[in-house]
């Protein structure tokens, strides 16, 4: 039987050890590199491959960073909050290659589809990905085909009463390009 630490951690329902906040420890490099992201003024959710550790309740793989999604229309906010990180916005390859495209310096600008993507660097080169999602009121619209909508609530869910992440199945079609 574990016991728990004293230093307010404990564990869960599972036997993973929690810290005081109830988040298990083994998200800690999670929480180092995005939250709380103090006066980030909008709703986001983590994505990609912590979205899908954040599911399982553990860590599955190495991480070399952190995505996060947020509404196309908040890119307002986005400049803001990372505005101490180099920015830079993905451009997709004409042809649709994927891991094709080039990277370009990004100052703010509203970005149209097919752009969808930017890579906020802070000096240690630890990277955060934006991921712009098709976002409006409580819609989610799928950013390749627009006739796929559901509820932002049918495609995010909360895990581990600390970050909203993507539902597992959305992953890899909010990554792909």
């Amino acid at each position: 039987m574990a016991v728990a630490p004293d230093d307010g951690r404990g564990f869960d329902a599972f036997g993973v050890a929690v810290g005081s906040d109830g988040i298990p420890d083994v998200f800690e490099e999670l929480i180092a590199a995005v939250g709380p992201p103090r006066g980030f003024n909008c709703p986001w959710y983590v994505a990609g491959g912590w979205a899908i550790d954040l599911f399982a309740g553990r860590v599955t793989r190495d991480h070399s960073d952190v995505d996060l999604m947020v509404a196309r229309s908040d890119r307002e906010s986005v400049c803001s909050h990372f505005r101490n990180r180099a920015l830079a916005k993905v451009m997709p390859h004409p042809d649709g290659l994927v891991g094709r495209g080039t990277v370009e310096p990004w100052g703010g600008e509203r970005l149209d589809l097919p752009v969808h993507q930017l890579f906020a660097d802070d000096a240690a080169r630890n990277r955060i990905e934006i991921l712009f999602g098709e976002i409006e009121g409580d819609v989610w619209r799928y950013r390749r085909n627009p006739a796929v909508v559901r509820s932002i609530n049918d495609v995010a869910l909360t895990s581990h009463r600390a970050f909203r992440s993507l539902r597992r199945r959305l992953c890899s079609c909010s990554k792909r390009s």
